[in-house]
């Protein structure tokens, strides 16, 4: 979850030192198991004009982060372990208690079948996520469709709770 930054100070971060702790014991399943830990912060750096190269048309800068600013911006990590390409539907709960289904076509997968990063901008911010909710695609494993997630019960829960 990532939020444009407008602060204008320190771009380069010049003389700052991280403390020991802060980054180097934290893996990025550590840090992403919910979105209590608030938005990470994302700044846009205006365009070198020499990257342009041979593009005919230039990006205004200045217009894209207008148009970001106060925006809620979702990176997304889809694995495909089964193997079947598929197509994948997202449902987002957002704070104030709505709810948006939103259905991506299998051509997601086009150019990487394993994995692929999708990004969304959304107006509001989201506490839920789930693929998959109206179980409409083969999917090998249902419990890692939520984030954050769900603490199943273990199969074996299951069958010592029949048996009682």
């Amino acid at each position: 979850w990532y939020r444009l930054e407008t602060d204008k100070s320190r771009l380069e971060n010049k003389g700052v030192r991280s403390q020991q702790g802060d980054l180097a014991g934290s893996s990025a399943d550590a840090q992403n198991e919910d979105f209590s830990q608030g938005p990470q912060p994302l700044r846009l750096l205006k365009t070198d004009p020499r990257f342009y190269g041979e593009f005919l048309s230039r990006v205004e800068d200045q217009e894209i982060m207008a148009r970001l600013q106060n925006k809620n911006i979702y990176e997304v990590t889809i694995s495909n372990k089964g193997g079947l390409v598929m197509p994948v539907v997202i449902e987002w709960t957002y704070k104030d208690g709505t709810i948006e289904l939103e259905k991506i076509p299998a051509e997601i997968w086009r150019l990487n079948e394993s994995r692929v990063t999708k990004v969304f901008v959304k107006e509001k911010e989201v506490i839920n996520i789930m693929i998959d909710p109206g179980m409409e695609t083969a999917d090998i494993n249902i419990e890692d469709n939520f984030f954050p997630k769900i603490q199943q019960p273990s199969r074996f829960d299951e069958f010592r709770n029949k048996s009682r």
